[in-house]
């Protein structure tokens, strides 16, 4: 059947915008997990994995448990993931995602 365009409703063009911006910050997320996984660095992997896969209760792992885990200072594990994330954000705009 059709869907003429007085039943829809402001609440569902809302939520299938709220869906699908979901979706394109699920393959961005994708893209960064994969983008660590083949970074030279292989720390960045790790750091990736823990802090965004790993975290517990649904968020993300602190920078701590992270360092303490890489026997790295805190710092310098921040220092690495925002370096992959400076370069992944270039590979991302070659790949006309931002």
């Amino acid at each position: 059947p059709q869907i003429n365009i007085d039943d829809v409703k402001e609440v569902d063009i809302l939520n299938i915008k709220k869906e699908k911006i979901k979706q394109e910050d699920m393959e961005v997320f994708s893209e960064a997990i994969k983008f660590s996984k083949e970074h030279k660095d292989k720390r960045v992997e790790k750091i990736f994995e823990m802090r965004y896969i790993t975290g517990e209760k649904n968020k993300v792992m602190p920078w701590k448990k992270i360092s303490e885990e890489l026997n790295m200072s805190i710092q310098g594990c921040i220092n690495i993931h925002n370096s992959a994330i400076e370069k992944f954000k270039i590979e991302l705009k070659d790949k006309d995602y931002v």
